[in-house]
Parts: C-alpha cells; structure tokens; sequence
C-alpha cells in the first residue's frame, strides 16, 4: 500500500515542477507557427500586390499617335473657294454705304409779322468707312421764291474714329446771280458728343468765307430729344451782289424738341434767335419753327 503511494507522490510533485516549461514550450511553438503564418501572409500579399502592379502598368494605355497632316488634311479644311470672296456672302469689311438726312423740312414764322418762310436742310453721303461723297443741301423759301439756295460737293477722308476731312465745291443759286466756290472743312464729332462742321469757303474777287456749326442732342427719354445748336460765322470782304458784309456774322442759337415715332421719323418743334453781327436787321431776332425730321 505504501508503493502506490509513494509513486502517486513522485508523480504528483513531475507534473508540478515540469507544467510551466510544458506550457512555455507549448506557448513558443505556437507562436512560431503564428509568425511563420504571418510571415507566410504577408509574402503572399506583398507577391499580390507586385503582381496587380505589373498587370496594371501592362494595361494602361499609352494612346496611339498623332498621324502627321497631309496635303488632303489642309484640303478639306481650307477648300478652294472657287475665286469668290467673302463680298459674295455678305461679309464684305469694306462695302459700300448710303443714307440720306433730310435734317429740316420745316416752316418757319416770319421775324417781321409776314408770310411764314418754308425751309430745308439735307445731307447724302455715298461711300466706305474712309472715304466718302457728300452732297449737302439748304435753303429757304417765301411767297413762291426762292431767297437762299445752296449745293455742296464734297470728298471726305477720315482721319480718325469720329473726324472726317472734307474738300469739294459749293455753288450758290440765291441770292444774287449764282456762283461757286471752292470749299473745304472738317466734320465730327467733338468731346462730349458735340457734332461740328467747320467749313472754309474760297472764291469770287477776295471773297473768303469761314463758317461754324455745332449742335447736341440732349436725350430726355427714349424717344424725346432736345437738341440746342449754335453757329456763327466771318467773310473776309464785302459782296453786295449777294447780300452780304465784311466781318462777323453774329450768332445765330436754336433749340428743338423732336419726337420719335420711330428712330428713321421725327416731328419737332423750336426756335432760333439770331443777333449782332453784320446781318440786316430785319433778319435779326428770334422766330418760331415747326418741321419734320427723317432719314432713310
């Protein structure tokens, strides 16, 4: 009975001493079956991943490349026109113009309590952006006759954006006998949207001439304008053939009220006052005007 004993002791005290180094051998192996599972995963991914690289630059594309261009390229994009020009579909740079203004047709009351006076004033111009014909036209009527007229010929040049050079002939008719003269000036635009004609003329026995125009247009709405003007003028040497003195002409300032029925049509009314200056009295001071203005 004490055998058994004494060996269930000594077996006891084996397992005792020998179950740490059993577990730390147990616990060392498994961790190295763990790590070299790891070591074994990460490999295997590590070759994934090298390998989705390699078929990923395998699969980009590069593009193909730009074939050169040919003579059959440069023929279908720019094609023979066959001689026509850019005129020949309505894209012409440089075409030609025309408007006429007919600034005045309008009946005017007399200064001295008489019959009223009918009067005109008209411009045409033909021609491109920087040349142009001008023919100018005004004059005025009383009782059937005809107590001024005049025609002017003009070349105009541009010299800039809004200044044209004018040079060309003016022919009076009335009053006195009839004559022509050279003329030659400037027309435009001036700062602040000042419309001026300045205007030289030459001609008859030392007869020089220089006269002055200039109006604005004061727009009040859409379609009422006011439009103030002034002119003035000096002649070089007497002419009493046709009415007229050596010296100042005096001024002569107007305002217009026109209404618009449409940009091309416009009815108007105003006055214009003319004082001092070498004119006759009887044509001094201001009288009342009543006209239509229109272009086409």
């Amino acid at each position: 009975m004490k055998q058994p004993a004494l060996t269930r002791l000594l077996l006891t005290l084996g397992c005792a001493l020998g179950g740490p180094a059993l577990a730390q051998s147990h616990d060392h192996a498994h961790h190295a079956h763990h790590s070299e599972h790891s070591e074994t995963s990460s490999k295997h991914a590590t070759d994934h991943s090298t390998h989705d690289h390699a078929q990923h630059e395998h699969h980009t594309p590069s593009g193909p490349a730009l074939a050169p261009i040919t003579d059959a390229d440069r023929a279908a994009a720019f094609p023979d026109l066959g001689g026509m020009s850019m005129a020949d579909h309505g894209m012409d740079d440089d075409a030609i113009y025309f408007k006429t203004l007919v600034d005045g047709l309008e009946w005017r009351r007399a200064r001295d309590g008489g019959s009223g006076r009918f009067g005109w004033n008209a411009t045409t111009w033909i021609g491109r952006d920087i040349n142009k014909l001008w023919l100018k036209t005004s004059g005025e009527r009383r009782s059937g006759r005809t107590g001024s007229a005049h025609i002017e010929a003009l070349w105009g040049h541009a010299i800039g954006p809004w200044w044209d050079t004018v040079a060309g002939i003016r022919h009076d008719s009335r009053p006195g006998p009839s004559q022509t003269r050279a003329a030659i000036g400037m027309q435009g635009l001036a700062p602040y949207q000042f419309e001026v004609d300045a205007m030289l003329y030459l001609g008859g026995p030392g007869q020089a001439e220089l006269s002055l125009h200039a109006e604005y247009e004061l727009l009040l709405t859409w379609r009422w304008i006011l439009t103030p003007s002034l002119a003035t003028g000096v002649t070089a040497s007497s002419d009493p053939r046709h009415g007229v003195e050596s010296g100042w002409s005096g001024v002569e300032t107007g305002i217009k009220l026109r209404y618009e029925i449409r940009p091309d049509l416009a009815p108007y009314i105003g006055y214009i006052r003319h004082d001092a200056g070498n004119v006759p009295e009887a044509e001094q001071g201001g009288q009342w005007v009543a006209g239509l203005r229109f272009w086409f």
